[in-house]
Parts: C-alpha cells; structure tokens; sequence
C-alpha cells in the first residue's frame, strides 16, 4: 500500500492523505481515509510527496528500519 502525504507549514506535521489508487503522468489519484470519494492531487505540488520526511510523525521510526 502507497500512501500520499501532504505538509501543510513549515512547523506542522505532514497529513496523510489517503491510499494511492492510481498514477499517472500528472496526478496521484487516492482514496481519502475520511471519505469514499476517489479524489487526486497534482505530483508537481511542491507539499506532496509519498515517503516520510522529517515534518512527517513516523519518520524517525522509518529512518532506523
């Protein structure tokens, strides 16, 4: 399972955003873990990205595996 995540402020910690269903050339399509609707977000969005990073809450739990 992919998830998308997203990072909303420089101090805030990034928001998971749902499962990955689909990826095209442009867009990651997801289901929101809060809602049944298919919905999508642009891959060039600077906010977006599919690992952790350190604004992330399981990223130092993922840097030691």
């Amino acid at each position: 399972m992919t998830t998308i995540l997203r990072r909303y402020h420089s101090v805030a910690r990034c928001t998971l955003l749902g499962e990955m269903i689909e990826d095209t050339s442009t867009r990651y399509y997801y289901r929101p873990h809060l809602g049944p609707e298919l919905t999508f977000v642009d891959k060039e969005a600077p906010a977006i990205h599919l690992k952790p990073c350190p604004a992330c809450a399981d990223w130092f739990a993922n840097r030691r595996s």
